[in-house]
């Protein structure tokens, strides 16, 4: 015995714990139909792992859970375990009984236990696939089974074999490779088509890769040539240069004189200068120190003016708060208003109470009263009829009873009569209780599900209300926040304002002109702006921009050199000092060498200056002019690094003001932080103001953030106060309904009693009536004595009969007047409890509204220190009389310090006059020594034309270059030469630089991927080898099984069917692949020729199909096996053959058969019963054959 038991609770119709015990054999499971046997089959195939609710015949997993009867509870959850034998190792567990259990509860969780240790569904699947058990096979078979092998098309039907024979895992395996195979098949075609395209762009790189190595040979020779006719040019311009220089020198004598006259006047000028600059200096210290004091007075303001807003946001703050607390007490004052009307409405209730409770009293008393005048006549009428009874106990005058017993008979015939209409009214009313009953109970769970659901909107929309509270507060502050942020933001936007606008940072001569042409139009109409604003940079870039620029960030711009006259013609005539002007017309760009080109792809090189900053298109010539060949590198080490490569051959600034000069010199150190920064004052300011804007808009959109929570939250306000009305008016309407509830189950409970009694009586009465005609039959010939007695017994028992009516009736009455009374009586009392609960709910809203206000209260005096303190503040930071003297005092020294520079101008004025004649003398002789100069700057022209073809091709100088020298090189053969490569290497026409690497790239991809497409190829082979190995297999395994059931099949079918034939044929019809074949049913029953399938009636369709089942079993034999109602279609000769044949079978699997055939049941070794004596509810009995009728069978 391998199957043990089975237990079941709450599953399906098994509502209570059952047990079934299985031994070995046959166990027959029986009973009538819809008593739920098949429920049993259900749970084996659901503790094995069925997912499928369908298949458990329900809609969803949750329907195997018991659901309830009209007189039980629904379960929440449903268990059942399979207890197994495993002494003999069936499974692989060191155990000698395995426990599997499955358990779902109505929320939809499942749980798994082997041996009651927490397990998976996989585990529990993987365990009984290892003895061959399984939801999807043999172990469980149905009358749907049978119908699939019968009614199935070939094809379809196959599908049963390859199961049976063991081919259907091998089936996936071979379908996933298959899909494995056409994967491999879709990337084969990527890739060829990806080849396809590298082919198509192999052959024109090819020749473009051949041009550029023609290109760069011809190249190699271009420079060679170039090189050595610049060497043998720059050797021989040495000896010209020396006789030019021999002149110059003579000139630059006669120019020493002069300058040293020039000299002593420039030393005049400059102690002038030095005194200008320290008046200047010392200006600037007053009018630093002036602005000092006057921020600090704007700052005083500020912070003034913070503090009152601080103070009027604190004044609003209490104002409101003190709003909230007379709220507050209003909606406290109703509350109480609220209160004491309640309190009156109670009283007034109790009052009606009293008056009811009284009357219902007065009215139970009579209605006892009525009722024992009803007994002691019912006890007076028995009595009477006791005495006619008796009055013919004597045999002597037993003929003259006839009249008592007529009365007798009379009168209980009425009191049946009378008894039966009462039982027919019970009923009614009954009926109407129960009806009653169940609209309370419906009513009942309706509004318990509405609270409970309005319980939870309140819940919810209370922790609304207090986020939105939260949140309001949080915007409060971020707004207090935002504007002490804007107020400072205003004031340094102000400061940096009135330097910008001063010209505060820029040289005297400079500022003095530019606040001139703000007020002289036509001075503001020929200046472009200072360098320093026409340039915009990057914070990181401005150290070392300025220190490219230098002096020149404060040069002028003009449109062209008439403009730069006539600024300069003003400043001569306003004495206004020295400036330099840049003409966009005639200032020249610098070019880019090759060299700095080539530095840009060193380390640390961060871009040329010029293309580092942003600049209108108009002022092109002059930043190119200014910045040009100037290269910004990140740190001094790598700018060392650069220069000494590439010669100092360019300008070099790093981002920390370290210079580097073509000039071969270095200049750095540490710079003055007090120093103006002119290139950061529009960015500054323009920082400033976006900040500023994108305050204003943080600033609108918390406004508009907090009227939107505030208008949330007086919604959500609303809601809840409305939810909260509802929840009240629920809960008094629940209240009322389980008052009536109970008074309807009270008056069921007296119902039913009444019924029995009157059901008692009834009985009796039936009794006695029987007696009396037995015995006025024997009597009927009675005395006209017995017929006198008889009159007179009838006449006493109408008079009682009516007398009883009329307290019926009066005690109905006073019934019916009771029950309203008690309903009156719930009315008030549910009434009286909702007033008291309201009262309750408003007491304490009213304490709490008192502790709200007593909270709000203490924030108004802690808001109302923190004012104090705050004007406290604000008295402190305002200007004493004292500061505002020391302001005046420093005026007075800026006026005195400026009059003074006045005298100093007018000396510089003497003193640049004598400059200029001095001047005049060295512009002569400078003529002279310019002459030289062009024809020695002629001679190095034709050598910088080389120079610079050297440098800018091949980034070479004179002394790199030398390296290149050929001996007894002919610089004109070089020369033809030279022109011959560049006509060579012109009609070689355009050169793609990229070429050679781009076909390195392009083969080496093409052969990585033809690689990769072999590997493909050979995986595509490999695929198809294991395919054909599959097929091979599960053909070869298929046919062997197959060609044993259908041995199996045609002997079980003639033991089955005591004859006839039939076998199983592949139908290879339309079918390339044999594993593809369909599967026909070939059956002649004895004394019929071989026909179609459907020509067989449903019997022999039937018992065909559980032939080829148990020649499966006999291929693959389970431990056991469960077959429900598989003979059900069978006749009883048929059914007889099945259950014997099943004997036979179960010597090696034991059987579990649901079942309601006699002769199946009549070889089963063990059954079990499966009844439903209370309905919906299955109960297992264990039975007898001999106990089962032939309606427990059908």
């Amino acid at each position: 015995m391998n199957f043990e038991k089975i237990e079941m609770f709450g599953f399906k119709s098994f509502a209570d714990k059952q047990e079934i015990k299985f031994g070995d054999g046959i166990t027959g499971i029986v009973g009538p139909n819809g008593c739920g046997k098949s429920n049993v089959s259900d749970a084996i195939r659901w503790v094995m792992g069925e997912q499928s609710a369908k298949t458990l015949r329900g809609s969803s997993m949750q329907d195997v859970i018991f659901n309830g009867t009209q007189d039980r509870k629904s379960l929440s959850y449903c268990e059942v375990s399979l207890f197994f034998d495993n002494s003999n190792k069936m499974f692989s567990l060191d155990y000698n009984e395995v426990v599997i259990t499955r358990k779902l509860f109505r929320s939809g969780e499942s749980e798994y236990y082997i041996n009651k240790q927490p397990a998976r569904l996989r585990d529990i699947v993987n365990l009984l696939h290892e003895c061959g058990i399984g939801k999807e096979g043999y172990t469980i078979i149905g009358q749907g089974k049978v119908q699939e092998i019968m009614s199935a098309k070939p094809e379809d039907r196959r599908a049963i074999f390859e199961e049976a024979t063991g081919i259907a895992k091998f089936k996936t395996e071979k379908n996933e490779s298959e899909r494995k195979l056409m994967r491999t098949r879709e990337n084969l075609l990527r890739f060829n088509d990806i080849l396809s395209e590298l082919e198509n762009q192999l052959a024109p790189l090819e020749r473009q890769a051949e041009k550029t190595r023609q290109f760069r040979d011809l190249s190699a020779d271009l420079k060679h040539h170039e090189i050595n006719v610049y060497i043998s040019k720059f050797d021989n311009v040495a000896g010209e240069k020396e006789k030019i220089n021999l002149k110059i020198d003579a000139i630059n004598e006669q120019i020493g004189l002069r300058e040293k006259e020039s000299a002593d006047t420039q030393a005049e000028y400059e102690r002038i200068l030095r005194e200008i600059s320290s008046a200047d200096a010392k200006l600037s210290a007053l009018h630093e120190e002036l602005l000092e004091k006057r921020l600090s007075i704007e700052k005083s303001e500020g912070a003034a003016k913070l503090y009152n807003e601080k103070i009027s946001f604190f004044r609003s703050d209490i104002a409101r708060t003190k709003q909230a607390i007379a709220d507050r007490a209003a909606a406290a004052e109703a509350d109480q208003a609220e209160i004491a009307r309640l309190r009156a409405n109670i009283a007034e209730l109790r009052g009606r109470m009293k008056s009811a409770r009284e009357e219902y009293d007065a009215l139970l008393k009579d209605i006892a009263d009525r009722q024992r005048a009803l007994s002691e006549g019912e006890m007076a009428s028995q009595e009477n009829t006791r005495r006619v009874i008796e009055s013919m106990a004597s045999l002597s005058d037993i003929n003259m009873n006839k009249g008592s017993l007529s009365a007798e008979k009379s009168a209980l015939s009425d009191s049946k009569t009378e008894l039966s209409g009462a039982i027919y009214s019970l009923e009614s009313k009954r009926n109407e209780l129960f009806a009653s009953k169940e609209k309370l109970d419906k009513d009942i769970t309706d509004l318990d599900k509405s609270i409970y659901d309005l319980k939870g909107r309140i819940e919810a929309k209370e922790d609304s209300v207090r986020d939105f509270n939260e949140k309001t507060a949080q915007v409060d502050n971020a707004v207090f926040n935002l504007n002490s942020n804007l107020t400072m933001l205003t004031a340094k936007e102000n400061f940096i304002v009135g330097m910008k606008e001063s010209f505060e940072g820029y040289g005297p001569s400079v500022k003095r002109l530019l606040l001139s042409s703000k007020q002289n139009k036509e001075l503001a109409a020929r200046i472009k702006g200072v360098v320093a604003s026409i340039i915009k940079t990057e914070q990181k870039y401005d150290v070392a921009m300025e220190t490219a620029l230098g002096a020149a960030a404060q040069n002028i711009v003009t449109a062209n050199t008439d403009d730069a006259k006539y600024l300069i013609e003003y400043l001569k005539r306003s004495s206004g000092g020295r400036v330099t002007f840049l003409p966009v017309t005639s200032v020249k760009p610098r070019t880019e060498n090759e060299n700095i080109r080539r530095a840009l792809n060193e380390r640390g090189a961060l871009g040329l200056a010029n293309k580092l900053v942003k600049y209108d298109a108009y002022f092109e010539n002059v930043v190119s002019n200014l910045l040009g060949n100037t290269l910004i590198v990140d740190n001094i080490g790598n700018a060392t690094d650069i220069a000494n490569k590439y010669r100092f051959a360019f300008k070099i600034v790093t981002l920390e003001g370290d210079v580097f000069s073509p000039q071969g010199s270095m200049t750095g150190g540490s710079r003055r932080q007090d120093l103006p920064n002119l290139l950061a004052g529009d960015r500054q300011l323009d920082e400033i103001r976006e900040k500023i804007a994108g305050k204003r808009a943080e600033m609108d959109r918390l406004k508009a953030e907090k009227a939107r929570l505030e208008s949330e939250r007086d919604r959500a306000t609303d809601q809840l106060a409305s939810l909260n009305d509802m929840y009240n008016a629920r809960k008094q309407e629940l209240l009322l309904l389980r008052e009536k509830l109970s008074v309807v189950e009270s008056a069921l409970m007296d119902n039913n009693k009444s019924y029995e009694d009157a059901l008692g009586k009834l009985e009796t009465i039936d009794a006695k009536l029987a007696h009396i005609e037995k015995a006025y039959e024997e009597v009927r010939s009675g005395s006209e004595k017995l017929e006198a007695d008889k009159s007179t017994a009838s006449e006493e028992a109408e008079k009682r009969r009516e007398e009883y009516e009329r307290l019926r009736k009066e005690i109905d009455g006073m019934n019916e007047r009771s029950t309203a009374l008690q309903l009156a009586l719930s009315d008030c009392r549910a009434s009286v409890d909702k007033a008291e609960e309201d009262i309750s709910r408003l007491t304490a809203e009213i304490a709490a509204l008192k502790e709200d206000s007593e909270k709000d209260e203490k924030q108004i005096a802690d808001k109302e220190a923190i004012i104090e303190n705050l004007r406290l503040e604000s008295e402190k930071v305002a200007l004493s009389e004292e500061e505002q003297k020391y302001v005046q005092t420093l005026r007075g020294k800026i006026e005195f310090t400026e009059k003074s520079k006045e005298t100093l101008r007018e000396k510089q004025a003497r003193a640049d006059e004598r400059k200029g004649q001095i001047a005049e003398e060295l512009g002569v002789l400078a003529d002279k020594r310019h002459a030289e100069d062009i024809a020695l700057t002629k001679i190095d022209s034709d050598i910088e034309y080389y120079g610079q073809r050297i440098s800018e091709e091949y980034g070479e100088t004179y002394d790199t270059a030398l390296r290149f020298r050929a001996e007894n090189y002919d610089a004109r053969e070089g020369e033809q030469e030279i022109n011959r490569l560049k006509r060579k290497i012109n009609s070689l026409g355009s050169i793609n630089p990229n070429a050679i690497d781009d076909y390195t790239s392009v083969k080496e991809r093409y052969d990585e991927m033809s690689v990769q497409k072999e590997d493909l190829e050979k995986a595509e082979s490999d695929i198809i080898k294991a395919i054909d190995t599959l097929k091979k297999e599960m053909l070869s395994q298929f046919t062997e099984g197959f060609n044993k059931i259908n041995e199996n099949f045609q002997r079980i079918f003639k033991e089955l069917f005591g004859g006839g034939r039939a076998l199983l044929e592949l139908d290879y019809e339309g079918v390339e692949d044999p594993l593809d074949a369909g599967v026909n049913i070939i059956a002649e029953p004895p004394g019929k020729k071989l026909q179609k399938l459907s020509l067989l009636s449903g019997g022999e369709q039937a018992l065909t199909a559980i032939a080829i089942l148990f020649s499966i079993l006999r291929l693959r034999p389970m431990p056991f096996c469960v077959l429900d109602e598989i003979e059900a279609a069978l006749d009883e000769a048929n059914v007889d053959r099945f259950a014997r044949y099943l004997k036979k079978f179960s010597g090696e699997t034991q059987f579990i058969v649901i079942t309601h055939r006699k002769p199946t049941m009549e070889l089963a070794d063990a059954l079990f019963g499966v009844t439903m004596q209370e309905k919906g509810v299955s109960k297992l009995v264990s039975v007898k054959l001999s106990d089962i009728t032939d309606a427990d069978i059908g």
